[in-house]
Parts: C-alpha cells; sequence; structure tokens
C-alpha cells in the first residue's frame, strides 16, 4: 500500500490515542474512507489485459512465480533457527535471503515481549495480591492470545527451516476435459503439511494447556495453528476436547484453523459449566489471493456469532463473539457484514470479533482499528506469522494506554478546558444573538451550547472514572506474558511468551463504549454512510428482511 497506513494512523493517534481533537477526527475520517474503498480494493487485484489469440499474452496471463532452485546456506538455517527460538532480530541481509525460501518471521514485530512495562503473568498476579478487589486480574476480562508461529514454505514439498506447511504448487497447463479449466486441486490452491503433524500437535497442545491454566474466557490461536491432519498423529480436534474438559473454568476457545477438503477451516470450542460444546468448524469466507489462496467458503448467506457466557467476579454477561479469519476482516463486503452484524447486537451484547490471521502485511493491523471504531466493538487480532498481537476497543488501541494513563487524563482534561471555553463564547454569541432578536441564530447557538454540555460531560465522566480505576490499581498490567520458560521441541516454533493475556477492567470497557458513544455525537467525523442515522436506517432494513424471510 503506497498510502502508509501505518505512518497516516501513527500520526494521528501517537499524540492523541482517544481521538479527542477534530482535527484528528477530521483526518480519520478522511483516511478510513481511502483506506475502505480505494486501497483495500487496489491490493486486491492486479489489471492485467489477455488477449486470447496471442499465446504469450496468454502465458504472461497464466505464469505463476518461479520457485527457488537452491538450497539455503547451513549457517541462514541456523541463524533463523536461533532467531526463531530466542526472538532477536535478523540482519536486512539475511531477511532478504530467506524471502527466497520461506515466509520469514520478524523478531521485530514482538519486541514488547521483553518490554519492562509487561510483566510475567504469575508476577502480576502476585504484585496485586492485599490491594484493592477491584484491582485483581480475577475481576477482569480475561483473553489468552497464543501467537504460536506457523513456518510456511515457499517452495512446494519442500521446507528447509522445519516449517509446518508448504505452499502447494500451481500448474495451469493441467487442464480438465479440454477446456482450460484447472483441475479441482490446482483451483483450491492451499497449504499442504511438511510431515511434521505429530510435534506440531504437542505444541498447539502445551500452548493451550498453558493458557488455560490462567483461567481465561476466551483463547485464540491464530490462522494455521491448527494441525493438518494426518494418519501417524492423533485426533487434534479429540486432544483439545481433553485439555478443554480438564480445565477449571468456562472458555470459549478458537483453536486455529487448516486447509482442509478446499476450505480454510477453523475449530471453535466453548464450555459451560461442565459441558463442552460439540466442535464447530468455522468457515473462512474470503480467500487470501495475495498468497495464492483460494478455499470455498459457506455455502449460505448465514454468519455466525456465538454466544458466549463470561462470569467476571460474581457477574456473568452475554458475550457477542464473532470470528474473521484473516482476509475476512480485510475485505470490504466482510467488513461491512460484521460492521452491521456488530451494531446489530450492540443494544443487547457486548461484541467481540476474533480475528486470527497469518498477516505479511504490517498496514493490515491498523486497519483494524477501523473496525473496532465503526462496528464499536472489541476487536483482537493474532498473527501466525510472527506472533504479534493487538487489541482494540471502540477504535481504541488498549496499548495505547498501557504506561500512558497519566498523559491521557492530561489530555481529558486540556479538552474538556478547550471545549468549555468554546462554549463560553457560544454563549456570548448567543447573549448578543437575543438582545438582537435574532431567534434562528439564538436557535442554533443554544443546540451548539447543548452539544458542547454533552462533549464535556463525556470527557469529565470517562476521566473521572480512568482516575478512579487508576488509584484501585485496575488499569495495571492490562497486557501480561506468559512466562514459564516452555519452549517447543523439536519443531523450536513456539516458547510460552508467545502466549499474552489481556486483563481488561469491564468497566474500562464500559468507559470507552460510553465515551465513544456521547463524545462524537452522531459520529459525524466519520464518512456518511457510516453516521449513526445511516447505520441504524440499514440496521432497520436488514431486521425487515429478516422478517420477511422468516414469514
Amino acid at each position: 500500500m503506497s498510502s502508509g497506513v501505518t505512518e497516516v494512523y501513527g500520526a494521528i493517534f501517537s499524540s492523541d490515542p482517544l481521538l479527542l481533537e477534530e482535527e484528528n477526527q477530521v483526518a480519520y475520517g478522511k483516511a478510513l474512507l481511502k483506506h475502505l474503498l480505494l486501497h483495500r480494493t487496489i491490493s486486491s487485484c492486479v489489471p492485467l489485459q489477455v488477449d486470447l489469440h496471442d499465446s504469450l499474452s496468454v502465458e504472461k496471463f497464466l505464469a505463476t512465480a518461479n520457485h527457488s532452485t537452491r538450497k539455503p546456506e547451513p549457517s541462514l538455517i541456523e541463524r533463523y533457527k536461533q532467531s526463531r527460538r530466542g526472538r532477536t532480530p535478523l540482519s536486512p541481509e539475511d531477511l532478504k535471503a530467506l524471502r527466497e525460501f520461506t515466509l520469514v518471521f520478524d523478531a521485530r514485530q514482538t519486541q514488547e515481549r521483553h518490554d519492562p512495562r509487561f510483566s510475567g503473568h504469575e508476577e502480576a498476579i502476585e504484585s496485586l495480591k492485599g490491594k484493592a478487589q477491584e484491582s485483581q486480574i480475577s475481576q477482569r476480562l480475561r483473553i489468552a492470545v497464543v501467537g504460536y508461529r506457523v513456518g510456511i514454505s515457499k517452495l512446494p514439498e519442500t521446507g528447509y527451516f522445519n516449517e509446518h506447511l508448504c505452499l502447494l504448487g500451481r500448474h495451469p497447463q493441467i487442464t480438465l476435459d479440454g477446456t482450460g479449466e484447472p483441475s479441482r486441486e490446482l483451483r483450491l490452491s492451499r497449504t499442504r503439511g511438511l510431515g511434521n503433524a505429530a510435534e506440531w500437535e504437542n505444541e498447539v497442545i502445551s500452548g493451550l494447556e498453558l493458557a488455560l491454566r490462567r483461567e481465561p474466557h476466551i483463547v485464540v490461536f491464530p490462522e494455521f495453528a491448527l494441525p493438518s491432519e494426518s494418519e501417524e498423529s492423533q485426533s487434534i480436534e479429540r486432544r483439545i476436547r481433553e485439555v478443554s474438559e480438564r480445565a477449571q473454568a468456562d472458555h470459549f476457545i478458537f483453536a486455529g484453523s487448516r486447509h482442509i477438503g478446499g476450505a480454510n477451516r477453523g475449530l471453535i470450542l466453548s464450555r459451560k459449566g461442565a459441558a463442552v460444546s460439540q466442535a464447530w468448524p468455522h468457515l473462512k469466507t474470503a480467500s487470501a489471493r495475495g498468497l495464492g489462496e483460494n478455499v470455498l467458503g459457506p455455502d449460505t448467506l448465514k454468519f455466525p456469532t456465538y454466544c458466549a457466557s463470561i462470569t467476571i467476579g460474581e457477574t456473568t454477561t452475554e458475550f457477542a463473539i464473532m470470528v474473521a479469519i484473516c482476509y475476512d476482516a480485510f475485505d470490504p463486503s466482510m467488513f461491512l457484514n460484521l460492521v452491521l452484524q456488530c451494531r446489530l447486537y450492540s443494544s443487547s451484547f457486548p461484541s467481540i470479533i476474533l480475528v486470527p490471521s497469518f498477516n505479511t502485511s504490517r498496514h493490515f493491523v491498523e486497519l483494524l482499528r477501523d473496525l473496532s471504531c465503526v462496528a464499536k466493538c472489541v476487536v483482537v487480532y493474532v498473527n501466525g506469522l510472527h506472533g504479534d498481537a493487538k487489541m482494540f476497543a471502540f477504535g481504541y488501541a488498549i496499548l495505547d494506554l498501557v504506561g500512558k494513563e497519566s498523559v491521557v487524563i492530561d489530555q481529558l482534561k486540556n479538552s474538556a478546558a478547550i471545549a468549555n471555553k468554546k462554549k463560553e463564547t457560544l454563549k456570548a454569541r448567543l447573549k448578543e444573538s437575543s438582545h438582537a432578536d435574532d431567534i434562528v441564530t439564538a436557535d442554533r447557538l443554544r443546540k451548539e451550547i447543548n452539544l458542547f454540555d454533552k462533549k464535556i460531560n463525556a470527557i469529565n465522566l470517562l476521566r473521572s472514572s480512568l482516575a478512579d480505576r487508576i488509584e484501585a490499581g485496575s488499569l495495571t498490567h492490562l497486557l501480561t506474558i506468559e512466562r514459564s520458560g516452555v519452549a517447543g521441541e523439536p519443531l523450536g516454533y513456539f516458547r510460552s511468551d508467545d502466549i499474552i493475556y489481556y486483563n481488561i477492567d469491564p468497566g474500562l470497557v464500559y468507559d470507552l463504549q460510553q465515551f465513544r458513544e456521547y463524545y462524537y455525537l452522531g459520529d459525524s467525523f466519520l464518512p456518511e454512510p457510516f453516521s449513526a442515522e445511516l447505520i441504524d436506517q440499514t440496521l432497520k432494513e436488514m431486521q425487515n428482511r429478516s422478517s420477511r424471510r422468516d414469514a
């Protein structure tokens, strides 16, 4: 993407994480529309003319990338192995050399695992002992993100770096019935296991057991983390169910996905009380064609929203959980479907969208902020390539609040002062218009003053609530790292600190939701199709259509 999405959003949110300033709101609204309608489209299509009467033109269209016939140097293989195991960055030269053979893990994407702001999970629990009840991690919404790193070779049937999968080769000259149509196997270009499924299963089960030991409400693995089927390996579904049954608390698990039967199919299990649900297959809808994927999606218009009863402290809340496997969160049509589905349930249930991915683009992550903002929901992302993760709540990045609480409080205080000053100016103009008997102007000014009162009230409520939560300690340890020291062998793609935990005070989620709802006053800064009024109209039409189908 030539837009520099990361740079644009960084310029807006690095100094204004709550999007308080009007100029930043306007800039973000414009950038969101540009990215959704233009840059997502550009990245999903490569226009190329083909002349069916010109063999060279046809060959050019059918041509695929050539695969390397060289072997990597043993020293490069060893350096990459050590980088994976130690999460140490590689040189630019090594990264370039590796890209010839494999989809490359980049340790720079998870450098926060070494950040002193983030404690080990056990250490965090110990540090909160004896402090206020509301500060305890047991009183928070807990989401375990298992950033299991999946190795995928670019070479058909071959992997030099102990990868789990390889990309299938494509041979467009093989056709059916002389029609020029590729066979089904080739039409559904996907990945294939490289024969290490048993070891892979052991690492995934180890990660799941570690995560469930911390009693999270939700566990999410990335795309492709679910091991390939193999006659030599045990049933991964059965082993995951057994781990779920042994766990001490209820939970919702997205155990990763895999290519199987022409689909990219995820595995979901839910535990409620003593009952573990049936294994549920969740299908990816939109193919990541840029990576050569071409999968069969659902054969129905129905898109599942999973119901989850989550008990935090003494309170049980029904959550609506949606899963968007990687490109499903990026495809414009699916993006809009997710927005409408979240907004449809928002009045009754808080919504969480899980985005398990295998993602090579750093821009993709920033665009998940758009989904969280417009859908008014929580979005949790995890990447099977680098193991990185991100969480947004109503458009705000949780990481932007970590260690920056006092800065945010000061920004809210300054914004309230600026808004009060503007309100006083409007009140002075109202007084003048009243003397001049200008009824129309006076009425408009009263409405503007009323809007500023609402904005100021939203700012003050959030500032007061955040101050209380800071004092209580419930904003500490929003993100913790698993530091049990476990490392997977012999594949070496899993470490315990691939697991991070989001430990979110439910009151903070409510505060951000309320601020998001009342500070922006109808979402006037968003592109018109996403205004509150038009979204409400669309939701009514959706409900009317649903009623007509059910009649």
